[in-house]
This record gives structure tokens, sequence and C-alpha cells, in this order.
């Protein structure tokens, strides 16, 4: 068939008589997330890239956990992100699965690359050559162990946003990740919240793109309260000189205003809805009243589910 499905199989023994219990889900990647104005997404701070970021994660976790699941697959198929020349793209089928520079990588916990979607020739190197440092690798590990994001910098300059996944296969341990680029959408400086236009929808996720960075670097709860408290208050980056009036809104997962800023009262019917945005991570947009000074009718995204090393079931909607 065009799929199959990977499941958890355990075995019970009752009365000497045996079973085998099985549970598991068809392995297909959910459909990658499109940037502003339905634009196929950008290696960059933008909610689709994070979205991205994480169901890759999780297909190529699934692939590598099955008993015939190898790194090889995973560096060479476009299935799972590769970018090489020459990749397997199982005769077009899985062509184009996602986004140009979304791709999976893997180190074992000793430090040496076992997969690499962008670069073949990096299999066989160290962290320390890859990451930029040991530090880098130790990082990576400890966010590995809790299931969730890191942000870190690269020899070449660039800083980048990964989810991290722990794996463990025949006495040995290792960390698969998939990343996005931290680094600003663009935006138009001149647009209004005050109005809906193709430049306040790329604003908007551009906004949200960065402030969900932001938030996933926070490897603990006290920074990540001042991020929140950053973001809300329209602090720096997230002024009104940047974003003009443009403002983010952030909740917690019980409902309840996750900063000093004023939140909009969210109606109880809606309450479910969005709870099961956030679960599928599937974006989409709302609209709530603002309470706000000008009193306009704002947008809100709910489609990122994220956790820091420290606390690994939070969720930002």
């Amino acid at each position: 068939g065009d799929h199959y499905k990977v499941s958890f199989a355990v075995g019970v023994v009752w009365n000497s008589t045996g079973h085998m219990l099985g549970a598991g889900m068809v392995h297909i990647p959910q459909t990658s997330a499109l940037g502003p104005l339905c634009a196929t997404c950008t290696d960059e701070s933008l909610p689709c890239a994070i979205q991205n970021t994480y169901r890759l994660a999780a297909h190529a976790s699934a692939e590598y956990r099955k008993i015939s699941g190898d790194w090889g697959t995973i560096s060479n198929s476009t299935w799972f992100g590769s970018m090489y020349p020459d990749a397997d793209d199982h005769n077009g089928i899985y062509a184009g699965t996602w986004p140009w520079g979304t791709y999976a990588f893997a180190f074992s916990w000793e430090g040496v690359c076992v997969a690499d979607g962008k670069t073949k020739s990096n299999i066989g190197k160290t962290a320390a050559e890859l990451l930029g440092s040991w530090e880098t690798h130790e990082r990576f590990k400890r966010a590995a162990d809790t299931g969730g994001w890191l942000q870190y910098d690269l020899p070449d300059g660039t800083t980048r946003i990964a989810r991290v996944v722990k794996h463990a296969k025949k006495g040995n341990f290792y960390y698969l990740a998939s990343s996005y680029q931290r680094s600003q959408a663009a935006f138009s400086a001149e647009c209004s919240s005050m109005y809906a236009g193709p430049c306040s929808e790329s604003t908007a996720q551009a906004l949200l793109g960065e402030a969900a960075s932001e938030m996933l670097a926070s490897e603990d709860r006290d920074t990540l309260q001042q991020t929140i408290d950053t973001i809300t208050g329209r602090l720096g980056a997230f002024g009104e000189d940047v974003f003009g009036d443009f403002s983010v809104y952030i909740f917690d997962e019980d409902w309840t205003c996750a900063s000093n800023v004023a939140c909009p009262d969210i109606p109880d019917g809606w309450i479910s809805t969005l709870s099961s945005m956030s679960v599928t991570r599937d974006g989409s947009w709302t609209s709530l009243d603002a309470a706000s000074d000008y009193e306009a009718t704002q947008v809100f995204s709910f489609p990122l589910e994220w956790s820091s090393p420290v606390s690994a079931d939070s969720t930002l909607f």
C-alpha cells in the first residue's frame, strides 16, 4: 500500500497462556505547515517552521524506533527531509514532503554524528566539529533527556532552535533532532493591526514566530517568565517601534493570563475548540474581543505546542 503502521508490541503471559498486544499509528507525517498567505514555509522564525520542526522530529523518531529503523534511511530519504542531490525520493512519491532546509540529524551519546540529512560528509564527525563545542553537545543531551527544545549557535555564525528526542537501541543512546534558523521573518513595519490585509497576516506571523522562538529558547522557569513579560509588555524586540500596534497575548494551559498584561476574555464554549487546536498543532486563525486600550479585534493563532528542557509538558497557545 501507500503507507504502513508502526506499533509498540508487548507480550503478556496469563495462566501459562501467551498474548501479544500492539498499538501504534500510521507512519505518515502530518502535512507540512504553510507560511503566511499559504506560501511554502521558509527556514526562519515562523509558526510554520516550528510546527514542521516538531513534526519531522516525531516522524523521523517513529522511523528509527522500528526494529528495522536505521540512521542511513533518515539521512538519505526525502521522506525525512534529506537535501542530498541523490536522495531517495521513492520514485517521486515523497519528493517535497518537507520545505527545503527542514531535515533531521542525530548524534550518538558519545558525540559522533550518525545521521545528517543536509551534508552526507558530516556523518562520522564529532559534535565538537559540527556543533562548535562539546558543551553544546552536552546541552543537546540535557534537552534530549526531557524531550525539549534548544537554541544553539553554530560555527558558521548562525543560530538555530532544535526539537531534540532521545533514542535507545541495542544498548546505545542517541539524540535525534530537527531545527530551524533563528532569524526574524520579513514583515511590513508600516502595517497596522487595525485592518485585515496581506501585510497584517505576514506581520502577525512574524511576531508570533519571534515570540514563540524566544520562549522556546528559555532553559529555565525564571527566564521563561522574564521572556513572557518582555513579549506581552511590548519591550525590546517586541516593542511598538518594531511591530507597531501588533501585540501578543499569552495564556497558561489552564487559560489564565501568563503575565501582568490583561488578556481578552475567552468564551467558555471556545475553550474546548482552542484546546483541540493546540493538541493537534494545526495552525488556525480565530478572533476575540481584545481587552486593550483601542478595543480592536485582535487576531490570534493557537498552533504551537512547546516544551522546554525544564518543563516538558508546557504548552504555548
